[in-house]
């Protein structure tokens, strides 16, 4: 007869019902009486009810064996950098990663969130929210499910959040190209008002401010990125007008956008045109 969890209970010194929680990963069970369990576990040759391979069951199943992560988009680099590596860390801990698409449309968005919050499946919710006003999520989050918000805060809510420092960073990288000789610095935004895109620019300006440079509110340009097409035209355009010596790209896609502007102009970077852009830049060419 093989061991029961009645006996590996008793050499873990737990309940019962926290070594069923452990072994199926039903429940939340810290990590170092977990690790105690699942060692004794191993050591007896335990077998569970759901594993028909004589092994240990590696996923939660049912209720509990989702994260969701809401994101606008899988274009940008961020993203897909994001999916790629949440998705090792939910296998790592026995759950599924799902994958949900708003288009940064706040009522596409809304459906979503209704949807996750109300499956039972899921455990928790990463959100990258296409909004920033309270009042738009405090009814919508009110059940209380885990929730984390990625790159963008809902103020006032208290969720916890993994930000980038978008002000000091944008700061230093204006302050970098000041440095350089650069006065005519333009500025490259999304045309979409998120605490990202307030927080870049602010930090563009305290370097403008800093280096007493006087701010020309037409060096700033917010553009479109729902249309590859129209934000290289909208780039180009701009920068044949303002003619500015060197661009600040607020963000992965707008850097990539930017450069091809610049080489669909004929220009060479940097000789002609100093481009810094902000976040990871992945696989550009």
């Amino acid at each position: 007869m093989g061991v029961t969890i009645k006996e590996i209970a008793q050499e873990a010194k737990v309940s019962i019902a926290t070594v069923s929680h452990a072994l199926n990963k039903t429940r939340y069970v810290s990590p170092e009486i977990a690790e105690r369990i699942l060692e004794i576990a191993q050591a007896k040759g335990y077998v569970g009810k759901h594993s028909g391979n004589g092994k240990l069951q590696k996923y939660h199943v049912g209720k509990m064996s989702e994260i969701a992560l809401v994101i606008p988009n899988t274009f940008s680099v961020v993203y897909t950098r994001l999916i790629s590596e949440l998705t090792l860390c939910a296998d790592e801990q026995g759950y599924m990663l799902g994958i949900y698409l708003s288009d940064g449309d706040e009522e596409r968005e809304k459906h979503i969130l209704r949807e996750v919050i109300a499956n039972r499946r899921v455990a928790g919710v990463l959100f990258c929210p296409a909004a920033l006003e309270k009042k738009k999520y405090e009814k919508l989050l009110a059940p209380g499910k885990p929730l984390v918000c990625l790159e963008r805060a809902i103020e006032g809510m208290g969720f916890d959040c993994v930000m980038s420092d978008n002000f000091q960073g944008m700061k230093e990288a204006a302050s970098h190209l000041i440095k350089c000789g650069h006065e005519r610095i333009a500025l490259l935004l999304e045309n979409k008002f998120l605490t990202t895109m307030k927080e870049r620019k602010e930090g563009y300006l305290e370097a403008l401010n800093f280096y007493h440079i006087p701010q020309d509110k037409g060096m700033v340009v917010s553009v479109n990125l729902e249309d590859e097409r129209e934000t290289v035209r909208q780039i180009t355009d701009f920068v044949r007008e303002k003619e500015p010596t060197a661009v600040l790209a607020g963000g992965n896609t707008l850097t990539l956008r930017c450069l091809k502007a610049i080489q669909a102009m004929g220009l060479e970077c940097p000789k002609d045109i100093s481009v810094v852009g902000f976040g990871m830049m992945l696989g550009a060419s």
